[in-house]
């Protein structure tokens, strides 16, 4: 004889939940994009998670730095959802972006004071560095990498941190510090 159950067993579910969203990665497209470009796909995933993104930071990866032409084929965007109170990164990788899980903060982190003024030519930023000091470094094999942040010392102005790194190390050796809105060089800070 069978025993006789202690609970009552849960009906199953009239309604069946909607699955997760998952991850589509956009359109393939050129793979070395300057910032301007990566931004306007960055943009419109962000959005598409919540429509009050606010930008945190925009930052090529180790995988693939700054080149010459102002692109590379590896960037990190960094979006504040102020009504989620969550941090979402979306990574672009040889064309193809994808968002990581967000990230819940109890405070709302640096916020790029990003506007139309805002300079996303990478081309520029890398040429400005390059005549900065930064030609030199490269000349001794040193590798630039790009991060667009706000100033530590003024949260409104945006900037973009240019770090010449060693390729085998990933150590930063030269820094140059450039006002994302006018293109004027603030710092170039050698640090080795």
């Amino acid at each position: 004889q069978a025993p006789t159950p202690t609970a009552t067993p849960t009906p199953p579910p009239t309604d069946t939940p909607a699955p997760a969203p998952s991850a589509t990665p956009t359109e393939v497209v050129a793979a070395a994009l300057t910032a301007q470009e990566a931004y306007d796909l960055a943009i419109a995933e962000a959005q598409a998670w919540q429509s009050d993104v606010v930008l945190s930071e925009i930052q090529t990866t180790i995988l693939d730095l700054l080149n010459e032409e102002g692109t590379s084929e590896s960037w990190s965007f960094s979006f504040y959802s102020p009504s989620a109170g969550e941090l979402q990164t979306f990574l672009l990788q040889n064309g193809v972006i994808r968002p990581t899980s967000p990230v819940p903060l109890p405070q709302a982190p640096n916020l790029v004071p990003f506007d139309d003024a805002v300079i996303l030519d990478t081309k520029q930023i890398y040429d400005t560095a390059a005549a900065a000091g930064g030609a030199a470094i490269m000349a001794e094999g040193y590798e630039p990498a790009a991060a667009l942040t706000q100033y530590p010392l003024d949260e409104t102005v945006p900037t973009w941190y240019v770090n010449y790194m060693d390729p085998d190390t990933a150590q930063v050796a030269f820094t140059v510090i450039i006002d994302a809105r006018s293109g004027d060089v603030m710092q170039a800070i050698d640090i080795r």
